[in-house]
């Protein structure tokens, strides 16, 4: 796969998880809370 098309998926993606939260069928968190949540399921 070309780093052009790659590019492209990554483009598309963040148009589909954009159209997630303007929708309201996904919502955000702060990173902090993100990481900090990921790192208290590996233990």
């Amino acid at each position: 796969m070309s780093e052009a098309e790659i590019e492209k998926l990554w483009l598309d993606e963040a148009i589909r998880r954009d159209g997630e939260l303007d929708s309201g069928t996904a919502r955000a968190y702060p990173a902090d809370e993100v990481i900090a949540r990921a790192r208290a399921r590996r233990k």
